[in-house]
């Protein structure tokens, strides 16, 4: 009957696998090892890294929302702190009534500072007296007591 054991016997001429072989063996499947490690690391590092960009990317986000819809005349810099980001806001005017708010957020990763930036140009909100907030809930239309 014939057997694999049997087969590998006639090939090999009834021996083993050399030292050598084995250690050649066992070099390259350590290299392979040690490749699929460093991989897995890179891709941990890059997911982490990824993650912190997204987390600054929704507070700058956050902010800028806030800071844009913020009177004209309550356009003033402002700076502050969340968990392990720190962030700033600022503005600028731009030609035609129109200002410029960005925000830049700042964080510590491997010893470097990594910051991301956001900016948006808008028209600036205004206070709005009574006489005008009521022309806007009327349409622009005056009160029967105005005429």
């Amino acid at each position: 009957m014939w057997c694999h054991d049997d087969y590998w016997l006639r090939i090999r001429g009834g021996r083993g696998f050399t030292l050598l072989e084995v250690l050649v063996a066992m070099t390259i499947l350590s290299v392979g090892i040690i490749g699929v490690i460093g991989a897995i690391s890179l891709s941990m590092t890059t997911s982490s890294n990824a993650a912190r960009i997204d987390e600054a990317s929704r507070l700058a986000q956050n902010q800028l929302e806030l800071g844009v819809s913020a009177p004209g005349d309550g356009l003033e810099a402002k700076t502050g702190t969340s968990e392990r980001f720190k962030w700033s806001l600022t503005y600028q005017e731009k030609p035609h009534g129109l200002c410029s708010a960005t925000v830049v957020v700042e964080w510590m990763e491997y010893g470097q500072t990594q910051s991301y930036r956001l900016s948006q140009i808008f028209v600036p909100r205004r206070k709005v007296g009574k006489s005008e907030s009521q022309a806007a809930k009327t349409g622009g239309w005056p009160l029967a007591d105005e005429t």
